[in-house]
């Protein structure tokens, strides 16, 4: 008969990570060593748990087949200051998740934990003898993961951990490498890899995103690489940056809505100046009705044809094919073909 549920925790310092375990967080443990100190192979008790699956995909949000593990509490503020007296730390402040209130638990030598106060229904709490077969009812507030469209659900989209794998765009950094240097902005950054990356290789970067949690990531992301990037919070409609004054315009995979005016085309054109470009990604073969079983229509967003549209004199088009691409770990691993769209402004400079 099963008789529990065991997880590890992968970590570039053990002795610190296993020292966090057992005495900040206070665990009580068992040591596969002789001295049952932190240098010792230590098997924690974690208390009660529960386990939930998540699907792979969500319209057009997905992620690689992975497991989670995040860390419940009853109140989050307490717990935070139980926890800091004993010398934790956090990344960021509490944020509202959609599924309960959270915030990221340094854990030191391995990566952060999403520490949170559900608002969902709990299973950790069933009595022993509930039958497998007898659901209770779900009395919390989890919400269903469809894309986000408002800015506070981008916020609870990105705040309870790293969505994305870390790695530049594959063909951005086809489409780039080759470039000389110059301005560039890149729009909807997320947790700024992109951005980053363009940085390392002497660009001088503006990264915009309206979700704080994904520019926190960003920032950490630059601070590592030594590199600087000016990060704005701010969607395309709002970010009042200066028209004409990129040499390179990125959107890679936008989600950017479509409007009678055509106001995300004539936005994202009108960042480039003479001679720059504008660089679009996008995900090939989304199925529409699939995606509309998961509450997304991927006719409401901008495509890289809305864009070829708007860009009719002044333009010229450099690539716009289709462009298999792998991807291993973060969410978009399962999409498989990109559609690559390079636009060019003419000018004096073209």
């Amino acid at each position: 008969m099963l008789t529990a549920l065991h997880a590890l925790v992968y970590s570039d310092d053990p002795a610190a990570t296993r020292r966090f375990f057992s005495e900040v967080l206070r665990r009580p443990f068992v040591s596969e060593g002789e001295r049952g100190d932190p240098s010792d192979w230590l098997i924690f008790r974690t208390g009660p748990s529960e386990l939930g699956v998540h699907p792979t995909q969500e319209g057009e949000w997905s992620a690689p087949r992975h497991h989670s593990l995040s860390l419940i509490c009853d109140d989050l503020d307490a717990t935070m200051a139980e926890l800091a007296a004993r010398g934790a730390g956090f990344t960021g402040v509490p944020r509202e998740l959609g599924f309960g209130r959270g915030v990221l638990l340094q854990v030191p030598g391995a990566d952060d934990l999403l520490l949170y106060q559900p608002a969902h229904a709990t299973a950790h709490d069933l009595p022993a003898g509930h039958g497998a077969h007898e659901p209770t009812e779900a009395t919390g507030t989890h919400r269903g993961t469809r894309m986000p469209v408002t800015e506070p659900e981008w916020e609870q989209h990105y705040a309870p951990e790293a969505i994305w794998s870390g790695n530049p765009n594959g063909a951005l950094v086809a489409e780039v490498t080759d470039l000389g240097p110059g301005r560039v902005v890149d729009v909807g950054c997320g947790e700024g890899a992109d951005a980053v990356w363009l940085a390392g290789r002497g660009w001088r970067v503006t990264a915009f995103d309206v979700a704080d949690a994904a520019l926190e990531r960003g920032r950490a992301a630059a601070e590592a690489a030594g590199v600087a990037v000016d990060w704005v919070r701010a969607g395309l409609l709002s970010s009042e940056l200066e028209a004409g004054s990129f040499d390179l315009v990125t959107a890679c995979y936008p989600a950017l809505q479509r409007t009678p005016e055509r106001l995300a085309e004539q936005a994202l054109l009108a960042l480039a100046a003479p001679g720059g470009r504008v660089l679009m990604l996008a995900h090939a073969d989304v199925d529409r009705a699939t995606a509309l079983e998961h509450g997304f229509d991927p006719d409401d967003y901008l495509d890289p044809d809305d864009l070829v549209a708007a860009a009719s004199d002044g333009w010229t088009i450099e690539r716009h094919e289709r462009r298999p691409r792998s991807i291993e770990g973060g969410a978009g691993a399962g999409h498989h073909t990109d559609i690559v769209l390079v636009l060019r402004r003419t000018g004096a400079d073209s």
